[in-house]
């Protein structure tokens, strides 16, 4: 039996207002070939499969398309939420997809059994067992306690995520007489993972990551998702797949991957399978001039014209004409998605540097609020309990879907 990893399509991302649903399109319709051509049983996507809680019509055309192919192929599918998922948006299909073998598991189910599910071989026998746990969110594991510290609210989380995996896993033993391959799906944060830009702050801005050692033992592979940089642990046992396209600048040299996961016998062979660039993000910073002698040389080579984040060094007095010039780049078709203008030696405010240099629209949230925290002198608890009530307020906002 074959299955494909995979996490973190973010589908109807926009990289600083800059859509990249050409790049999704391109990396789904390389995915459907790959699957055919190599005769996979299931795959499984954990977590984050769209980028917004209310997706675009665009992004869920892409989601049902794909699902669609996955049904004509006889292909097996197991989706997760992430914490960037929405639970109503995800459920809201969950019933028909199932007539389609496409299994949904969008929160905690009360029931933790619903996330037992045989993955099935071209006979339709069972050859593994998925544990489907999608993001974890704060409610589903602890409780507060009046006066407790952070930290011990912090390791109440730790051992809350840990303790839910433990639980399924026993549930999954009790009916795994055949002594299956036992796969796990997760959307979280493991101590030591390397994180880039485009990962949002989850369960007190990453305090609460589990070790990876608490969780390997459990499970024949561990399937994450949540950390868009691939990576693995316990010898490859546990892996993040990485997101399939670059989400953000700062992971403009990453490479890409689906995961492959052969199951021969009760013995896993797992291999990385890169797939294919299609855009290249580039960077560049200087004066204005060394920024122009760049753009000038810079040429794409790959599907999709190349992305620009433009860092530049200037004096106040020439930003219009910067500003006009780079308009003439975009009229002659230059994809430029970020720009800051830097005066030499600044030290302006924040909110100079957003009003003057920066538009809002390109600034993250979590960068501005990192940046405004910077200004004060709050401890290191304060900072925690700051990043802890900024995330529940952003996950409010995110999780809110139009009726």
């Amino acid at each position: 039996m074959k299955i494909i990893h995979t996490a973190d399509w973010h589908l109807g991302k926009e990289l600083h207002q800059t859509t990249l649903d050409e790049d999704h399109r391109l990396f789904i319709a390389w995915l459907i070939t790959y699957i055919a051509d190599n005769q996979i049983d299931a795959v499984l996507i954990s977590g984050d499969i769209f980028d917004h809680a209310n997706p675009s019509n665009e992004a869920r055309k892409m989601y049902f398309g794909f699902l669609t192919q996955m049904a004509a192929q006889k292909v097996q599918v197991v989706i997760t939420g992430g914490n960037h998922d929405s639970i109503t948006m995800l459920e809201s299909s969950r019933d028909l997809l199932g007539l389609l073998n496409v299994h949904v598991v969008a929160g905690m189910p009360e029931d933790k059994r619903q996330a037992i599910i045989p993955l099935l071989d071209k006979k339709g026998e069972t050859a593994a067992l998925c544990l489907a746990l999608p993001f974890l969110r704060d409610k589903d594991l602890r409780s507060y306690v009046e006066g407790e510290s952070q930290g011990e609210r912090i390791e109440k989380l730790r051992r809350g995520i840990v303790s839910t995996y433990n639980e399924v896993r026993l549930m999954a033993n009790e009916i795994n007489v055949s002594k299956w391959p036992v796969i796990a799906m997760g959307h979280l944060y493991l101590q030591g993972a390397s994180t880039s830009d485009s990962e949002r702050e989850v369960q007190i801005g990453n305090a609460a990551g589990v070790a990876s050692a608490d969780l390997s033992s459990m499970f024949d592979y561990l399937a994450l998702g949540h950390i868009h940089r691939p990576q693995k642990f316990d010898g490859g046992r546990v892996r993040y797949s990485g997101s399939p396209i670059s989400l953000s600048f700062s992971e403009r040299k990453d490479e890409k991957y689906i995961v492959v996961i052969e199951i021969k016998g009760n013995e896993l062979e797992i291999n990385n399978v890169d797939v294919p660039k299609n855009r290249a993000l580039v960077k560049i910073e200087g004066s204005w001039q060394e920024v122009r002698d760049r753009l000038e040389d810079t040429h794409h080579s790959l599907t999709l014209p190349n992305l620009y984040d433009l860092e530049i060094t200037a004096e106040i007095s020439l930003i219009p004409q910067i500003e006009s010039q780079l308009q003439l780049y975009r009229d002659r078709g230059l994809k430029i998605a970020r720009r800051k203008i830097i005066p030499p030696g600044s030290t302006v405010s924040l909110s100079q540097q957003l009003e003057a240099y920066v538009d809002l629209s390109e600034i993250d949230p979590w960068e501005v609020f990192e940046k405004k925290m910077a200004g004060h002198s709050y401890t290191d608890e304060e900072k925690l309990i700051l990043r802890e009530v900024y995330r529940e307020l952003l996950d409010e906002v995110y999780h809110t879907t139009a009726p």
